[in-house]
């Protein structure tokens, strides 16, 4: 816990503009006799207590040391989802709701990697076009690089963080991935090599990071190269490498849905209970449900930015009610459920919410009594995982 003590004395004087003062507590937390009196004595004490933190896996807490809570923030539940998976899995798939900070809180992630080992780190965001991310992640990226309390090592190019501009490989880069040109190959040569010198932790050999945005829509190409850059995987240490991807859940035919499809296929998910699962391909799969939101939980804004209990309900009415591809791709974070004639509203919400599910959205839905529930007269092969749920922890609704 001491870290944890000296990242809330610190960080307050740090963003106050303070960083003498909030080096020098820090010397005291840790019983340094130190002279601290200049801008650069302070940095390089508070440098080391960021290495520390993050040599820790408290990336929570490097982030906090890092930025305002207006910034950033690892409380969220959806991003301490993300960033628990990503500090010990590999393979990581990310489907959510709109507004879950999926992208966002996989870049801070991937940030914060590359700052504790800069000089042998290899960070690679896939996207459709330069502009989707200049618009998107990596611009989130370069904005947090420059506002970071403790100025980060290395210069901005065009789509590239690096030490050196003429070292392709350490650094975080941007590579587009065009829809209609040949998407295979972009990631080609993208393996862990021999370090320089041996990391205490990480070994001798270097550490590749790609990131798949959007990666439901992602060129097909590009899964031909995950194939083979999956090779640098090491059952001894999963800090080597780790390959992510966030998207919205549209399609079960996609090649992203293959990858993430549970052992027991998509009729064993509870889409009221589970929240992560493994893949038949090995892939760590989060589901991020906006009902799970804290925002939406609380009917309002504790964390800005993060799906809202009024736009979750704008979201479901613009996209025809309870029972379409837009509620379980955008709500629930899930993949439509194809021929379900029925509404499932989740219980946390109908109990806190009940007057509003039946009075402003949805006044055409009547509830059904429990005994007349028809799951076999009205369920397909794709619904029973769902319909099954619903005696626990929904209600349901005739549309």
């Amino acid at each position: 816990m001491i870290l944890d003590d000296v990242i809330a004395e610190v960080a307050p004087k740090l963003h106050a503009g303070d960083p003498v003062e909030a080096a020098r507590g820090t010397a005291r937390h840790f019983n340094i006799e130190a002279q601290i009196n200049t801008k650069l004595e302070a940095f390089t004490v508070l440098n080391a207590l960021l290495n520390a933190v993050l040599d820790a896996d408290r990336y929570d807490l490097a982030a906090t040391l890092l930025w305002t809570p207006s910034a950033f923030t690892a409380k969220p539940h959806f991003t301490q989802m993300i960033f628990d998976a990503m500090r010990t899995e590999s393979l990581v798939a990310i489907q959510g709701c709109a507004s879950a900070s999926k992208s966002f809180s996989l870049g801070v992630w991937h940030y914060l990697d590359w700052r504790r080992d800069p000089e042998e780190t290899n960070i690679s965001i896939v996207g459709p076009s330069e502009n989707h991310l200049k618009a998107n992640l990596f611009s989130h990226i370069v904005d947090l690089h420059n506002k970071s309390a403790i100025p980060g090592p290395g210069v901005v190019g065009e789509l590239r963080i690096s030490l050196d501009p003429h070292d392709l490989y350490a650094g975080i880069r941007g590579v587009v991935v065009p829809i209609g040109a040949r998407s295979s190959g972009r990631l080609q040569g993208l393996k862990v090599k021999p370090r320089k010198h041996p990391h205490p932790k990480f070994g001798t050999q270097t550490r590749v990071r790609v990131v798949l945005e959007e990666a439901e829509n992602i060129q097909p190409g590009v899964w031909e190269d995950v194939g083979n850059i999956v090779t640098n995987i090491s059952d001894a240490n999963n800090y080597r490498f780790k390959l992510s991807a966030a998207y919205n859940p549209k399609d079960r035919s996609s090649p992203m849905a293959v990858r993430a499809e549970p052992i027991d296929g998509w009729d064993s998910i509870d889409i009221d209970r589970d929240e992560t699962w493994q893949s038949r391909r090995g892939w760590k799969v989060l589901r991020l449900d906006a009902y799970r939101c804290e925002n939406v939980i609380e009917g309002r804004e504790i964390y800005t930015g993060l799906q809202t209990k009024s736009g979750m309900e704008k979201v479901i009415q613009q996209g025809g009610g309870l029972n379409t591809p837009t509620y379980f791709t955008m709500v629930r974070g899930f993949y439509p459920v194809v021929g379900a004639d029925l509404a499932v509203v989740h219980t946390a919400y109908s109990q806190r919410n009940g007057r509003a599910v039946s009075s402003s959205l949805f006044q055409s839905l009547t509830p059904l009594p429990r005994s007349t529930w028809p799951w076999r007269a009205t369920t397909t092969r794709t619904w029973p995982s769902a319909a099954r749920a619903v005696p626990q922890a929904g209600v349901v609704c005739r549309p």
